[in-house]
């Protein structure tokens, strides 16, 4: 069985995505990315990958736009953009940056990845519990008023 995913995620096909589909995604992107930068500094690094990969901006599809979108790279605000983050009160401690992975920017999939890390307790905390988590907490319910057992009673003596 063969992998169907693309072999980078910015390196995806669009093909199969309707431009309405396409628009979205973008303004997904546009909209995350303008967090950090100006509308201005996204487009010029939006055009310029554009001009690497030997597209006229002017000629570019919108599968095209959205590939383009999806490698501006924004600073990382967690390593101050240094690649390596540094924790303690005097600064003793440092590592990679996990955010960025010790690159000093992020692109659109390091945000998502991101966004996915910081929202997984918050999603697991708004989740219903389990069924088997009830189960117990009706068997538990009261254990602490129930009398010792008679074995613990003769140890104790």
């Amino acid at each position: 069985m063969t992998d169907r995913r693309p072999a980078h995620p910015l390196d995806g096909d669009f093909t199969s995505m309707s431009p309405s589909r396409l628009r979205k995604l973008g303004a997904g992107i546009r909209e995350r990315a303008e967090r950090r930068m100006s509308p201005e500094e996204f487009e010029a690094q939006a055009r310029k990958f554009l001009a690497e990969a030997g597209v006229e901006a002017a000629a570019a599809t919108v599968a095209d736009w959205v590939k383009a979108a999806m490698r501006v790279r924004h600073g990382c605000t967690k390593c101050r953009e240094t690649g390596t983050y540094v924790w303690g009160l005097r600064g003793e401690y440092n590592g990679v940056c996990y955010r960025c992975e010790g690159k000093g920017w992020q692109h659109d999939a390091d945000r998502r990845r991101n966004w996915g890390y910081d929202n997984y307790d918050a999603g697991m905390a708004e989740m219903p519990p389990h069924p088997e988590d009830e189960a117990h907490d009706r068997l538990t319910q009261g254990i602490d008023a129930m009398p010792p057992h008679p074995y613990d009673i003769q140890e104790a003596a």
